[in-house]
């Protein structure tokens, strides 16, 4: 019960639940999974190659823009 309050919790915005970042990529991680179990095979592995890292390298390219941003606004971590 405990988890599910948690996970509820995560919809509000009081620190007691998940933050939407861990929600989200943890979603995401499940749906991509799925995915290449799916429609994956030897015919467009290279297609999906492409596409996850593409997507890998726009993820990250957006976490480094936040922390940019926090560091010229004079914002730490």
């Amino acid at each position: 019960m405990n988890r599910l309050r948690w996970l509820i919790g995560s919809f509000d915005n009081d620190a007691r639940g998940a933050s939407a970042k861990k929600l989200t990529s943890f979603l995401l991680s499940l749906l991509v999974t799925f995915l290449h179990f799916t429609y994956c095979n030897e015919s467009n592995a290279v297609e999906f190659l492409l596409i996850d890292c593409t997507t890998i390298l726009g993820l990250l390219g957006v976490s480094s823009w936040e922390k940019l941003k926090k560091n010229e606004q004079g914002k730490t971590d």
